[in-house]
């Protein structure tokens, strides 16, 4: 291993229970990132850097897993299992839902927040979620207006794509 790499933190899985999910993926990038610079290519070496790292608690529920594997991807691939069933959907979708367009941003801004809030909101149909919020919370009227005119939301679904919404707002 590299000694001259900056170590990644261990995984605190005891903060923040509800992003646990979000942490724990982020977490587990750096962990490829650090391990690809390393570079650590022996898949046992890279579990036993997985296990060392992810901290006590998940150790604990690691040990109580089964068919856990001798290597990297197969620890990983059931402590991912485990953790992200614990994903807690209600709640991603309760910020969602309270997300408003903040003084100062871009409609394109704000669209963009709401499409990184619904990564985690499992959302059957993204467009209908996006619009539904849009003209729950943006500052602009015209765009609402536009949205709402007799042609209805799904003439301007496709506008949530980037600078498409700002054309609309300004036409």
């Amino acid at each position: 291993m590299a000694s001259n790499l900056p170590a990644i933190p261990q995984f605190d899985a005891n903060s923040a229970p509800s992003s646990l999910v979000t942490r724990w993926k982020e977490w587990h990038e750096q962990l490829d990132f650090y391990a690809e610079a390393a570079p650590i290519k022996d898949k046992k070496q890279k579990r036993a850097l997985l296990l060392h790292l992810s901290g006590p608690t998940i150790q604990k529920v690691f040990r109580g897993l089964s068919d856990t594997g001798d290597d990297f991807d197969t620890a990983a691939s059931k402590l991912d299992e485990y953790i992200l069933r614990k994903k807690n959907v209600r709640y991603k979708r309760y910020h969602f839902k309270q997300a408003h367009q903040q003084q100062g941003k871009s409609i394109d801004q704000f669209v963009s927040r709401l499409r990184t809030l619904a990564k985690s909101c499992e959302f059957v149909n993204l467009n209908n979620a996006l619009a539904d919020q849009i003209l729950a919370s943006c500052s602009s009227t015209r765009l609402k207006e536009k949205i709402l005119h007799k042609d209805g939301i799904e003439r301007y679904s496709g506008l949530w794509m980037g600078n498409r919404v700002i054309k609309a707002e300004s036409t």
